[in-house]
């Protein structure tokens, strides 16, 4: 199964930009969401992508808010901006 990930162009996607070019979508493609974290949850939401990478702000305003469709599952860097990557909350798996 090739990995569907979802993302905003912006600067701090460069690695996967370029792991992307290499990979040639042997392991994932990348889906861009250019209308941002909305889009991204969305396309999560109707198994559009498998992962999301996005911005924390609107994904924890959405949880704090009572939202039980995704989970901070990890940091992709640290900056002032902070984004992380998301998994529907069905498609984890604990062992």
């Amino acid at each position: 199964m090739v990995l569907r990930i979802g993302y905003v162009r912006e600067h701090f996607c460069s690695p996967l930009l370029q792991f992307e070019a290499e990979d040639k979508g042997s392991t994932f493609t990348l889906v861009e969401c250019p209308s941002g974290t909305g889009q991204l949850i969305s396309r999560l939401t109707n198994d559009e992508i498998d992962i999301a990478i996005a911005l924390t702000d609107p994904l924890i305003a959405g949880i704090a808010k009572g939202s039980e469709a995704y989970k901070l599952v990890g940091s992709y860097v640290t900056s002032p901006l902070r984004w992380y990557a998301l998994f529907l909350s069905h498609r984890l798996t604990y062992e």
